[in-house]
Parts: structure tokens; C-alpha cells; sequence
């Protein structure tokens, strides 16, 4: 849904573990405030895929975010340099949308979305180069040079993992706190899921 926005958290110091106060949405100009059912005062998010769903329903009014809108989003809320939304394309990745300097033409055994489908409630990667399972993937080693990465597994209406929504910056950077950076992940993994959803389901037959 075009003229929605999601603000970036309230500080931009959470490398330091300072938690999210608020996230706000905004729709032409008008501001509003997540319910406290999605963000309480100790920023209880909601801890399943569904959960985070329903909470969300209220706010998109049935619409959806088109993906380039998602990956803005979350690139600016957890203060990256890129983030993609990549399908599983047999053994490749696609990048349906992305915004910043990404990997291209990426195998799927030489990605991180490779590990992130494996994981329901995401990942969070603070330094890949020192993490045995990714300092030897190509844009470790090389350019992009990614050090950090954050990933949420993206599911088909069925069930099916077909993808991830990923975060990726050149610097490391500890999370004193990761379940928080978890739960805001799979709030725009699960808007990414819907636009993947309506695409799918708005798709002319072959």
C-alpha cells in the first residue's frame, strides 16, 4: 500500500543495546502509533509469524507494502547499507527487490539465505567473517565485504520456505539484545510475505 511508512526507531543507538521505544507507521502525512498489543513497554513483540500477521492487519487496512517499500524500510530501521528480499530460483537467488550494494547471481550453497530458511524465527549475524559457517562465502571474503547480516525465512501460501528477507552491512556490530532485532525482523519479513502473496496470487496463468 503506497503512502505508508514505517519510522525508524525512536533512537538510532541500539548498537549499544538501548531498546526500541516506538515504531510508527505513517499514511499521507498522518502519524500512528503501533498498539501496545505489538509493542509493550518492555517491546514485547509478537513471537510467531501468525502473531505478527494479525497484529499488522489492523494497520494495513487488507493492503499490502510493495517490497522495494519493505526493504527501504527495514534497511533504515536497523541502520544497514543493503537489504534484499531473494527467492529460491533452483538453485540460484533472485532479488525480487533491493536497495543498497548486494550480492548478484549468488548460489544458493554460497548464501546466507541458505541458513536463514532453515531458521523460523530469523538470524542475526554480528560479525560473519569470524562465524565458521560464512567467513568463507564469496562476498565475505569480497566485495560486498559483508560483515553483518540479519535474515527472516520467507514462506509461499503453503508453507514452503522460498526465501529470505536479508540485511547486510560492512561493519560488525554485537546486538546485546538480539530477540528484540528478532521480532522488529519478522515484522517486515511478514510484510515482505504478503506482497510476495498478492504477487503470487495477482499473477496471470501461463
Amino acid at each position: 500500500m503506497r503512502g505508508w511508512r514505517i519510522s525508524p526507531p525512536a533512537s538510532p543507538t541500539y548498537r549499544e543495546g538501548i531498546p526500541v521505544r516506538r515504531l510508527r507507521f505513517r499514511r499521507r502525512g498522518l502519524m500512528v502509533r503501533v498498539p501496545r498489543r505489538i509493542l509493550g513497554p518492555d517491546v514485547s513483540f509478537p513471537q510467531t509469524r501468525a502473531a505478527a500477521a494479525q497484529a499488522l492487519a489492523p494497520l494495513i487496512l487488507g493492503g499490502t507494502w510493495p517490497l522495494d517499500e519493505v526493504v527501504t524500510m527495514a534497511c533504515s530501521s536497523f541502520d544497514v547499507n543493503a537489504a534484499t528480499v531473494s527467492v529460491i530460483d533452483g538453485g540460484r537467488l533472485l532479488h525480487r527487490a533491493q536497495t543498497g550494494v548486494v550480492p548478484q547471481r549468488i548460489l544458493l550453497r554460497e548464501s546466507f539465505t541458505l541458513a536463514a530458511i532453515q531458521e523460523p524465527d530469523g538470524m542475526v549475524v554480528p560479525d560473519a567473517a569470524a562465524d565458521p559457517r560464512f567467513r568463507r562465502l564469496p562476498h565475505v571474503l569480497g566485495a560486498p565485504h559483508i560483515r553483518f547480516y540479519a535474515g527472516f525465512p520467507l514462506e509461499s501460501a503453503e508453507g514452503g520456505r522460498i526465501g529470505s528477507l536479508n540485511l547486510f552491512d560492512p561493519s560488525p556490530r554485537p546486538f546485546e539484545q538480539p530477540s528484540r532485532w528478532l521480532h522488529l525482523l519478522r515484522l517486515y519479513g511478514v510484510l515482505a510475505q504478503l506482497d510476495l502473496h498478492r504477487s503470487a496470487s495477482v499473477r496471470p496463468p501461463h
